[in-house]
């Protein structure tokens, strides 16, 4: 038994190190936008999401593996600095197959949302870069979550065309999360994030005013849910929603725990999955 789980676990290690479990958080979150917007994205659609999602992370890991310049304080960048040529090859191959899915099978309207948030990524990667040169405070917590979350919703937002109060709301309440998880990282990587020269929150003004600010949004992210669930009585909705927050709350509850077993980002991460997890139980 011992031996299954640990071979379980060298498998989702080696899919978080290659940003797998990223990829398939992003479409369980889709997913659940989906439902939310009531509409079904085309085959299209996925295979693009995942490949532009993919290819993003792989090149932002590649591009922080060769900045370290060997001296790695992540496995991520170590991983990804190691086998640099091969991802890169494969990279290419993926965005020159997705091409040909943009180009003539997708929606012009998804064909204008996937440039302009490409562009938006290489915008924050330009300043981020800049920034970090500078050793000037950047907020890039804030803008990752804010173009994660718009990865999320931006595509079915715009195939469905209008937006109605409690899609706004749900959206918030995801956004909040999201910056949970974002923070979460900041928080418990901050040691190595100095080593590496990040200039994340934490390091920037740090661990106590983070560990407060997760307290406090996990609050509005609750209110939300509860307005949510009393307004609309949308209860799956409001489950996934909690479900989420109750575990980003337990992990910065225990912030020893998670740090010594290693388990922190898993479960940060693995909170995206819920959304589609619940959807599918309640369609039985």
């Amino acid at each position: 038994m011992k031996s299954i789980f640990y071979k379980a676990l060298q498998l989702y290690t080696f899919l978080r190190l290659v940003s797998l479990d990223i990829v398939f958080g992003v479409v369980c979150g889709s997913y659940f936008a989906s439902r939310i917007f009531e509409i079904t994205p085309s085959i299209y659609f996925w295979i693009t999401l995942v490949s532009a999602v993919w290819v993003i992370y792989t090149a932002d890991h590649l591009l922080d593996g060769i900045r370290t310049k060997k001296k790695f304080v992540f496995e991520t960048y170590r991983f990804h600095f190691d086998n640099r040529i091969v991802l890169m090859s494969i990279g290419i191959v993926t965005v020159l197959i997705s091409s040909i899915f943009v180009l003539f099978f997708l929606e012009k309207e998804l064909i204008i949302y996937g440039v302009s948030t490409f562009v938006l990524v290489i915008i924050y990667l330009f300043l981020n870069n800049i920034f970090r040169k500078r050793r000037r405070f950047f907020p890039k917590e804030l803008i990752i979550s804010a173009l994660y979350t718009w990865g999320i919703f931006g595509g079915v937002l715009i195939l469905k065309g209008n937006v109605t109060f409690f899609q706004v709301l749900v959206i918030a309440n995801y956004f909040l999360l999201v910056s949970v998880n974002v923070l979460l990282f900041s928080y418990f990587d901050s040691e190595e994030d100095k080593v590496s020269h990040f200039n994340t929150l934490t390091v920037n003004f740090g661990k106590k005013l983070t560990r407060r600010s997760i307290f406090f949004i996990l609050a509005i992210a609750f209110l939300i849910s509860l307005f949510i669930v009393f307004w609309y009585s949308k209860w799956v909705i409001f489950w996934i929603l909690v479900l989420m927050n109750l575990t980003l709350l337990l992990t910065i509850l225990f912030p020893s725990f998670f740090k010594n077993c290693g388990y922190y980002g898993i479960v940060a991460d693995a909170v995206f999955f819920f959304p589609a997890v619940l959807f599918w139980v309640d369609s039985f």
